[in-house]
């Protein structure tokens, strides 16, 4: 029996939205189970993770390892989810939460933890409900983001519940969604699997606000940072906006003319006045904004592949390198003047590129403004693939040309060494996989 103060619980899985139909016709279904039956589910979990917990042992109730069972946590908003979001691999918007009434499911294999199933040492496993007085409700229920990890917290707020094999539709009390225009998709999905019963909620105040991590201080609830489905979207939305327009404006006759001028004054264009001198509070960062964007500048030249570059693409990475942390002006939206760290600053960016290929830069090609865009957007890439854990399939999603993958290369190192020197050397065989990798998938695209 559940003890009296954690009747009314619920524990929550959380999962993209696009596995939601296979969801919907197999159940919730554990890691071997899925695996048996030859069920592909979009994985969002880090790789190291997920191989621990194939070889975690449970030693309670049905035995087997953690991926026979599917995990539920009993905090709505958890470290992990926060981790995915800021390596930039999930939309965060595309993610929905399974409530389970812990009540209603313990007639089935459930054993409870403690801890994260995730962990080099085990955390404790319980098979009776009354083992529930043994979690840390205090951090559970905390709506902290980050936690002492010396402490131990943060993964005791990922104490799990976790059900043997599957757990039915029917078993789930609510869905929790980003919006309406995700409710109102989940409520077709379920009356079209006849479960039309089941609620799908997006209220901010009562489930919302602790679901999801959001922007601070925002009317209405803002991404925390732009995942890699939407930042593709929007990068090319402003791109074809800018081709729309056209490259006849009154600015400068070429990329050519444009870099001259920079070097000449950086101030020349308005976005990089704004972070000429803007000091930075982030702690890896020993330059200004503005110095910074220089010594990468300085450092693309540089590259092993910079000689292989046509003329124009070496004028497209170097205009890119100047421009690359454009986002984190101007200078009027920082307290203080201080720039502090801004993990969104590639979405921001875009509309500036608009404004600037647009009003101050003319005479490019679609190919040149198709490089900038990309270069700009995704200067960092690179560096979080090698030493953050992002995704390196989004390299395949943003490049058309093997030429492309030593541009993105090429800005993200000097990027890199922009920061610290150490950070290229240390990293240089795990970026030459990342190209080889890239390379080879290109190949079987376009085969």
């Amino acid at each position: 029996m559940v003890p009296e103060e954690h009747e009314d619980r619920f524990a929550y899985h959380f999962t993209l939205i696009e596995n939601l139909d296979s969801i919907l016709e197999n159940g919730i279904l554990a890691t071997n189970f899925k695996n048996k039956k030859n069920i592909s589910h979009k994985d969002i979990a880090n790789a190291g993770i997920q191989c621990r917990r194939s070889t975690m042992m449970v030693g309670k109730g049905p035995g087997g390892v953690v991926h026979d069972y599917v995990p539920f946590y009993f905090a709505k908003r958890t470290p992990m989810l926060l981790s995915l979001v800021k390596t930039k691999n999930i939309d965060q918007n595309d993610v929905i939460y399974l409530a389970v009434s812990v009540n209603k499911i313990l007639d089935r294999n459930v054993i409870f933890s403690d801890a994260s199933a995730n962990t080099a040492i085990p955390p404790n496993f319980y098979a009776e409900a009354k083992s529930l007085e043994n979690l840390d409700w205090e951090v559970i229920d905390s709506r902290q983001w980050t936690y002492n990890e010396s402490a131990g917290r943060k993964n005791r707020k990922m104490a799990e519940m976790l059900v043997h094999e599957k757990v039915e539709m029917s078993d789930v009390s609510y869905i929790v969604v980003w919006n309406e225009h995700y409710k109102k998709y989940v409520q077709d999905e379920l009356r079209e699997s006849g479960f039309e019963n089941i609620p799908v909620v997006t209220d901010f105040y009562n489930y919302f606000i602790d679901h999801y991590f959001c922007q601070f201080g925002e009317p209405k609830r803002r991404n925390l940072i732009t995942g890699p489905r939407v930042l593709k979207r929007l990068m090319r939305k402003y791109f074809f906006e800018v081709l729309e327009v056209g490259p006849d404006n009154e600015g400068f006759g070429s990329i050519s003319e444009a870099l001259k001028a920079i070097e000449e004054d950086f101030d020349c264009i308005k976005e990089l006045a704004e972070i000429n001198g803007l000091p930075t509070a982030n702690k890896i960062h020993k330059e200004d904004v503005g110095a910074h964007s220089r010594s990468v500048a300085a450092r693309v030249v540089k590259d092993s592949h910079f000689s292989q570059f046509t003329k124009e693409e070496q004028e497209c990475l170097i205009l890119a390198a100047y421009l690359h942390d454009i986002g984190k002006g101007p200078k009027s939206r920082w307290k203080n003047g201080i720039q502090q760290v801004d993990e969104d600053h590639a979405k921001k960016s875009l509309p500036m590129l608009k404004r600037i290929f647009t009003e101050d830069i003319g005479g490019w090609t679609k190919e040149q403004l198709r490089i900038v865009f990309m270069l700009v957007t995704y200067d960092d890439l690179i560096g979080d693939i090698v030493a953050n854990n992002r995704d390196p399939r989004q390299i395949i999603d943003v490049v058309k040309t093997r030429r492309h993958v030593d541009l993105l290369i090429a800005i993200g190192k000097a990027d890199m060494g922009a920061i610290r020197e150490d950070w290229v050397s240390d990293n240089l065989e795990s970026i030459e996989e990342v190209r080889d990798n890239a390379y080879q998938a290109l190949e079987r695209k376009h085969d």
